[in-house]
């Protein structure tokens, strides 16, 4: 099983990581920290056997190998001692990278990120995607998304596609052909048929379902029922209090619904609106760069506890050091599948 390989391999990829990086090359900001902390390839395999994958990467962290979030995405110089660099966006992709289309990082802190979509990339992720929805009973679900063109409308489809369950449906709440929107939200969807076509998959077009009338959403939920099937919509946390929110004012019950909401917190009030309705919120967790970190327990004790893909992913966090400009409870972030096409090393991804 894959799984079990990469969580067997974890050890052996974070050594291979570290020495790459200690060799060069010398443009990498993960060079130039390992070197300013006097790390060297050979240190690697004995730090990681000796620590362990979590602890070695501790060590270094606190040795200043780590970057900001605000020092990643280049908006703040590095600088550790006499050390001192700018990031450049380039030096942190991957060479084994293959660009079959462009994402882009929200921005809701700053310039939005360019991050390369990698069909590889989503292949991993799909063996996830599947195994979660699985542990849900999700293996039979009827799959929408409902998402503005590009990003996750192209991700998340792709994903649930490569286990052979494609949406049936895509709706988004802009209109892809309306005058004055930037060109990226036409080429979203033609990029999402492109990769549906490389994968031999029929994909949906879109249809519109504006913020403010989930109605074409409330309606499809309500035939998939009818059928007898179990209506899965992927989105937004208040999009899907919005969907369910509709979906009471016009009389329409949708209950056994579920929702995998993510890119906002899954609050105590939004899950209890979507419950309200007789819908189930499933909350997950990730960024751009990494796609999904962390997908929902089944038996949860709060809103929004979620296991973390350590198979994918080290997540380290700082604690009360002093030393490390980083908050106690920040996620350090390190890559671990080769497919990635950001590498991360100690990344503060908030």
């Amino acid at each position: 099983m894959r799984v079990e390989r990469r969580l067997r391999e974890r050890s052996s990829i974070v050594e291979r990581l570290l020495q790459k990086f200690a060799d060069g090359p010398d443009s990498s900001p993960y060079h130039l920290l390992l070197a300013a902390s006097g790390f060297r390839a050979e240190d690697a395999a004995p730090l990681v056997r000796r620590e362990g994958v979590e602890g070695a990467l501790s060590v270094l962290m606190r040795q200043g190998v780590y970057l900001t979030g605000d020092e990643f995405k280049g908006r703040v110089p590095v600088v550790r001692g006499s050390l001192s660099f700018h990031v450049e966006p380039e030096s942190l992709l991957s060479r084994n990278a293959v660009v079959h289309g462009l994402s882009e990082s929200s921005g809701s802190r700053g310039a939005r990120t360019p991050v390369p979509i990698d069909l590889a990339f989503i292949e991993d992720h799909a063996v996830n995607t599947h195994l979660t929805l699985r542990a849900h009973g999700g293996s039979n679900w009827a799959h929408a998304h409902w998402g503005v063109p590009g990003g996750t409308a192209v991700t998340n489809p792709l994903e649930l596609a490569k286990g052979g369950t494609p949406p049936e449906r895509w709706f988004t709440p802009v209109d892809p052909g309306a005058p004055g929107l930037h060109a990226r939200y036409r080429w979203g969807s033609r990029a999402l048929w492109l990769g549906s076509r490389l994968a031999g998959v029929s994909m949906p077009g879109p249809t519109l379902a504006q913020l403010d009338d989930p109605g074409p959403i409330v309606r499809w939920m309500r035939q998939v029922l009818d059928e007898g099937r179990t209506p899965h919509v992927w989105t937004f946390a208040s999009s899907a209090v919005l969907a369910c929110d509709a979906a009471t004012k016009m009389g329409v019950d949708i209950a056994g619904a579920r929702f995998t909401a993510g890119g906002e917190p899954t609050t105590k009030a939004r899950r209890a609106a979507v419950a309200e309705a007789g819908a189930v919120m499933i909350p997950r967790m990730g960024a751009t760069e990494t796609d999904i970190l962390s997908y929902a327990c089944v038996n949860p004790l709060e809103p929004d506890d979620m296991h973390f893909f350590h198979d994918r992913h080290v997540l380290i966090q700082p604690g009360t050091n002093e030393t490390i400009g980083l908050p106690p409870d920040a996620m350090v972030l390190t890559s671990l599948l080769p497919s990635a096409p950001i590498v991360l090393l100690n990344v503060c991804m908030g």
